[in-house]
C-alpha cells in the first residue's frame, strides 16, 4: 500500500477513535439538563430580560463545565430566548413590542388553524382533559394568583389537533412569546379573564364548531396583545 495512503487511513482512524460515544452523549445530556434550568429562570424572571448569562456564575451553580454550558446557552439562542452580542457574550432576549405584535399575528394565524382542527378531531378523552385541565387551572388560582405558568391549556388543545407539524411550527414560537405572557399573566385579573376566554374556546370544541372556535381563539389572543401593549405603555 503507498505510504500516502496509509497516511490517510491512520488519519481517519484517529479521529474515530478520538470520539468516544461516552463522552459525546454525556456532554449533550448535561447541555440538555442545564438548558431546562436555565430556560426556567428566564421564564420566571430569575435571570431578566436584557440581563447577560454569567458563565463562569451559572456553571459553579449547575455544578458543569463551561463546553455543555455552551452548549446549552446555544440551544436557548435557537428557541429566541437568548442573543449573542460580538465580544460581550450572550443575553436574554428583550421582546419589544413591534417583534410581539408580529409575533401574535402569526400565533393567531397557527393557533386559529389549530382550534378550527382540534373542533374537528378532538377525541372524547381529549375534550375532558381540557376540561380537567380548566377546573384544576381555577382551582389553584385566587383573586391575587396569576396564571399557572405549568398548566398550558394552548399545549394542550394544539395536541388535540392531531397535527404535529402544527405542534412543532408553534413551539418556538410560544417559548418566545412567554416572555411577554409571563408578564401580562402575573396581573390576576388578566389571569381570570384569560381562564374565562378558554372557556369559550372550549365550548366551541365541545360542539365541534370550528367557526367559532377560531372565532374564540382570535379573540383571546387579539386581548392578549392588548393587555401586553397597555403593559409597554406604562
Amino acid at each position: 500500500m503507498p505510504r500516502g495512503t496509509a497516511g490517510q487511513g491512520e488519519g481517519k482512524q484517529s479521529v474515530i477513535e478520538a470520539a468516544d460515544p461516552s463522552t459525546v452523549f454525556s456532554t449533550r445530556k448535561f447541555a440538555d439538563g442545564a438548558a431546562q434550568i436555565i430556560r426556567q429562570m428566564i421564564l420566571t424572571n430569575e435571570i431578566q430580560a436584557g440581563e447577560r448569562l454569567n458563565e463562569i456564575s451559572l456553571a459553579q451553580r449547575l455544578g458543569i463545565s463551561r463546553s455543555p454550558l455552551r452548549e446549552a446557552i446555544q440551544s436557548l439562542a435557537g428557541e429566541g430566548l437568548v442573543r449573542f452580542v460580538p465580544g460581550r457574550g450572550a443575553f436574554v432576549v428583550e421582546l419589544g413590542l413591534e417583534t410581539v405584535r408580529h409575533l401574535v399575528q402569526i400565533r393567531i394565524v397557527l393557533e386559529c388553524l389549530g382550534a378550527r382542527l382540534a373542533a374537528d378531531s378532538a377525541s372524547e378523552k381529549q375534550l375532558r382533559d381540557l376540561e380537567a385541565l380548566l377546573e384544576t387551572t381555577e382551582g389553584s388560582m385566587d383573586d391575587q394568583a396569576p396564571y399557572p405558568s405549568d398548566l398550558d391549556f394552548h399545549y394542550s388543545l394544539l395536541k388535540a389537533s392531531a397535527s404535529p407539524p402544527l405542534l412543532e411550527l408553534t413551539g418556538t414560537l410560544s417559548t418566545q412569546l412567554r416572555l411577554a405572557r409571563l408578564r401580562s399573566a402575573q396581573q390576576p385579573r388578566r389571569a381570570r379573564q384569560a381562564l374565562n376566554e378558554h372557556r369559550l374556546i372550549l365550548d366551541a370544541l365541545k360542539r365541534h364548531d370550528p367557526d367559532t372556535a377560531a372565532k374564540a381563539m382570535e379573540q383571546h389572543l387579539n386581548s392578549a396583545l392588548i393587555n401586553v401593549t397597555r403593559l409597554f405603555d406604562s
